[in-house]
């Protein structure tokens, strides 16, 4: 099954607060889903109610209970590796803004 842990009040009005304020949308559907499982909810349903796969829910589920709230956050070096160099980067900028100050 994989739901979570019986919740501390202290994680609960955390998790909540992040749910309804923080500003990384991930971050909030972590948390919402986090505050799901402990109330029973399966990963299956969690799966469904967020879009998500099965594998990726579980991944939040499984990240809580061995990271608690540090977890929920998405981990540094994530997503594609830049395909430019610093100096090709400066110098495509520099074309860019020429470009955009001809036009």
């Amino acid at each position: 099954m994989n739901f979570t842990e019986p919740l501390e009040e202290a994680e609960k009005i955390t998790l909540r607060e992040m749910l309804a304020n923080h500003p990384s949308s991930s971050v909030r559907m972590r948390a919402h889903a986090v505050l799901l499982s402990e109330k029973g909810f399966r990963i299956k349903e969690l799966a469904e109610i967020f879009d998500k796969c099965r594998q990726t829910v579980s991944g939040w589920i499984t990240a809580w209970r061995r990271d608690g709230l540090t977890g929920l956050f998405n981990a540094s070096g994530g997503g594609r590796a830049k395909t430019l160099t610093e100096g090709e980067e400066s110098v495509a900028i520099e074309i860019i803004k020429k470009k955009n100050l001809e036009e």
